[in-house]
């Protein structure tokens, strides 16, 4: 995405169980990087994804807007780090379920 040196602003999660809090980093509005979770299989049967990085650029053409970049069990603590020092720096606390963190429901 051409981020070289390029300023950046952080992105706040947009849905309810993560408004707020830092998710990623944009470089635009058409452009930036999110850290997601998923733990379903995807809809042909593909594995989870898991912790994951969505690189998203809506500048680019239709098939290649958004790239997955999967995060493997060696790389997870330095994406938690990461996440960490995001939120430190310019979020919140994370709402019940962000982060791939499961919601309680009581009730």
């Amino acid at each position: 995405m051409d981020s070289y040196r390029k300023p950046i602003v952080p992105y706040r999660g947009t849905t309810r169980e993560n408004e707020g809090v830092i998710v990623g980093f944009a470089l635009s509005p058409r452009k930036r990087y999110r850290l997601d979770f998923s733990y379903k299989p995807g809809p042909n049967g593909e594995p989870p994804k898991w912790v994951h990085v969505n690189e998203e650029n809506f500048d680019a053409p239709s098939h290649s807007q958004k790239v997955v970049h999967l995060v493997d069990s060696r790389s997870y603590t330095l994406v938690h780090f990461q996440y960490q020092h995001w939120r430190g720096r310019y979020g919140k606390e994370p709402v019940s379920g962000a982060a791939g963190k499961p919601s309680s429901s009581k009730g």
